[in-house]
């Protein structure tokens, strides 16, 4: 709802939103400093798939945190 809608009242909202008590809010949270940690021990193990694919590496790996799950992306030099 925009926030005119809302100061004119024409929202459908009338109420406060319900609050889920049992929603499961928590996250999980890497530092910089780690995730940075991390990528430097995934690019040194990726030398093993680069030594019997002949592959290279574009860039640094990328680490991303989200609800559930780490990944990690290996952007590969196309020869």
């Amino acid at each position: 709802v925009s926030v005119y809608k809302r100061l004119t009242g024409d929202g459908k909202q009338t109420g406060p939103s319900e609050v889920d008590l049992l929603r499961d809010r928590r996250a999980l949270r890497v530092s910089n400093d780690d995730r940075t940690e991390f990528s430097q021990i995934m690019e040194r193990d990726f030398a093993y798939l680069a030594d019997r694919y002949y592959l290279s590496l574009a860039s640094d790996p990328v680490v991303r945190v989200s609800r559930g799950k780490v990944t990690v992306t290996f952007k590969v030099l196309e020869d």
